[in-house]
């Protein structure tokens, strides 16, 4: 072999050398590759359900983003699906958790409330005012019950009035003090837990002593004295519904709707609600509950709203039936604060009136027992028993006595 035949071996084997180093080389890479991968693989967070054509997100935004893409997708199937028939909805029930405001510091208006499921047919059906509980609003700030109270009642000439407190289970122990005011009109119901704030607030202040505001409730002037008592607020202005009523049907014959002839209508919240058509329900275990428990549960807030609304839903009624009475519809009804200072007024003549009639006839039954007793005298001074036994027999006896001596004759 020449020397030009050694150089080209010897220059072959250099290549396939060179080559085989490039190779190994190039391997040793791709191994590192792919243990760096499976390594990442390994830590990278696993989307569930997710085929190998998802990729594996790096951080929990990626992950949210995909979970939301696969929801659209469901929901989209769904939709997409024909619907047999429409699903029944249930109405929300009136007064609502998601119409109270419970927070401290709320900027907002209060939540309006949603339509009543149902109003009171029974009431409609007499040509009355619908039974409709409005929304109803508790609040523990002051500044925002002064700003409440200012907007929602700046117009209004009469207010239902009614107040709660803790009940005591001592025999002989006091009252608690007033812990809940309700005040009521059409529109709103607000609830003052006075127990809880740090001040009162000036609306409400004024507002109670307002004489150009009438308070209507059953019981509201005993109300009006404890809140004297116990906060010193005066309460002017107040309106007793029960003896109202009572006028309304024995002097003007108003004739309340669900009441039969010669039947009286009571003079508690729920006996004339009945007698309007409008059922109230009363569970011991609210109104036996504790008033100063702080917040108030939805049904302690949805009794104590219905209470202050039928305060002022009776006063309304009543305006109706007193205009139906007089032969009037009840679109001309007189304004609201005009009629129940009217009926204010009567009352009290009424009262007195009844006063004067009941010391004439208390004086008339004495005067008829002093002349019974004074022929009973005559009597057996005429028959001869004027023994001392007799005269001091009494009344039961002397006639007795009396019968027996004819029968012996």
């Amino acid at each position: 072999m020449g020397k030009r035949g050694r150089a080209k071996r010897a220059g072959q084997a250099a290549e396939a050398s060179s080559g085989t180093c490039s190779h190994s080389g190039t391997g040793s890479i791709a191994m590192a590759n792919v243990r760096a991968r499976s390594a990442t693989s390994h830590h990278r967070p696993k989307v569930p359900g997710s085929g190998s054509g998802v990729p594996h997100p790096s951080n929990v935004q990626e992950l949210l983003r995909i979970q939301q893409q696969q929801l659209q997708q469901v929901l989209k199937a769904n939709q997409a699906q024909p619907i047999s028939a429409p699903l029944p909805r249930k109405s929300p029930p009136s007064g609502n958790r998601f119409s109270m405001l419970l927070s401290e510091n709320a900027d907002s208006e209060p939540p309006q409330r949603a339509p009543a499921a149902a109003a009171s047919t029974a009431a409609a059906s007499d040509g009355l005012p619908p039974f409709s509980l409005p929304r109803w609003v508790l609040l523990y700030d002051p500044a925002e019950l002064q700003r409440v109270i200012s907007a929602q009642f700046a117009k209004e000439t009469v207010v239902g009035l009614d107040i709660e407190w803790k009940p005591t289970f001592v025999k002989g122990q006091p009252e608690n003090p007033v812990a809940l005011i309700q005040l009521a009109t059409a529109r709103i119901v607000v609830l003052v837990p006075v127990k809880h704030l740090r001040a009162l607030p000036p609306a409400l202040v004024n507002l109670l002593s307002s004489p150009a505001v009438w308070k209507v409730g059953c019981g509201v002037t005993a109300d009006a004295q404890k809140l004297s008592n116990e906060y010193g607020l005066e309460v002017r202005s107040v309106c007793e519904l029960g003896p109202t009523a009572m006028r309304l049907q024995t002097e003007e014959a108003v004739r309340f709707p669900k009441l039969g002839d010669g039947e009286l209508v009571g003079q508690g919240l729920k006996s004339m609600a009945a007698a309007l058509g409008q059922a109230l329900e009363k569970p011991k275990r609210v109104t036996r509950s504790n008033w100063e428990s702080r917040p108030l549960s939805m049904p302690q807030q949805r009794y104590a709203a219905q209470d202050a609304y039928v305060s002022y839903w009776l006063a309304l009624c009543c305006n109706h039936l007193h205009a139906r009475a007089r032969g009037k519809t009840p679109d001309v009804c007189a304004p609201m604060g005009c009629w129940v200072e009217g009926q204010v007024a009567a009352c009290q003549k009424w009262n007195e009136s009844r006063k004067q009639a009941l010391a004439a006839s208390k004086a008339s039954r004495k005067r008829q027992k002093q002349e019974v007793a004074s022929s009973l005298e005559l009597e057996s001074t005429d028959s001869g028993w004027s023994s001392p036994e007799t005269s001091r027999v009494g009344y039961s006896d002397a006639g007795s006595i009396r019968s027996f001596s004819r029968l012996s004759y």
